[in-house]
């Protein structure tokens, strides 16, 4: 399961109203990057969801959407917000 944390909720439909992303949902994923490691993708899509592969979660309005793979890797994950100066 991926939780969204309240910062993170607020700067998410933020964001979305400002881009106006209306009907969008956030996709997360893993992808092999390679020697480096894993890459993760974040970031807002509009295509329909595949009910076979992937699973939807929702918080507060804000569907969460992660393939049924990546989902091995992000399971108990929670995204967060902080902005930084520095």
């Amino acid at each position: 399961m991926i939780e969204l944390t309240p910062r993170a909720i607020v700067e998410i439909k933020k964001i979305q109203e400002e881009q106006k992303l209306d009907g969008t949902y956030l996709r997360v994923g893993v992808e092999g990057g390679g020697c480096s490691g894993f890459m993760y993708k974040l970031g807002f899509e509009k295509d329909s969801i595949d009910p076979l592969n992937d699973n939807v979660y929702e918080a507060d309005g804000i569907k969460t959407v992660v393939d049924r793979k990546s989902e091995l890797y992000l399971d108990g994950t929670s995204i967060d917000f902080h902005e930084d100066v520095s």
